[in-house]
């Protein structure tokens, strides 16, 4: 049958309905509950397991391929990204770090006399 999922998923029903509950996000949980569903054969295709788990087709396509790739522990990584580069050049950081450090601080009257002059 076409759109049939060839996975070998080795770990035991019991293990994936345990992982279900340990897991501390969201994301994690159905990540392992499409292993489960197919595991129990309540779904066999990608289709079936995006409108179960409301997931796209693709994204479930994506954490299937993870699985393949690097069983489920590369499947539960989730990355951390770096974020934004500051806009702040690092120089301006350092020199306001060196302000923050003083006693007086940004915001006393004696440096607020010595700028004005």
């Amino acid at each position: 049958m076409s759109g049939i999922l060839k996975i070998n998923i080795l770990e035991s029903e019991e293990v994936l309905k345990k992982l279900l509950v340990d897991q501390k996000t969201g994301k994690q949980r159905e990540m392992v509950q499409i292993l489960y569903l197919l595991v129990t054969h309540q779904a066999e295709i990608v289709g079936h397991l995006a409108c179960l788990t409301g997931r796209h087709r693709v994204t479930i396509s994506r954490w299937l391929s993870q699985d393949r790739q690097g069983g489920l522990e590369a499947l539960l990584t989730i990355g951390n990204s770096p974020g934004r580069k500051s806009s702040i050049p690092e120089t301006v950081q350092d020199k306001l770090r060196q302000e923050l450090k003083e006693p007086e601080g940004f915001d006393s009257p004696a440096r607020n006399s010595s700028m004005a002059q």
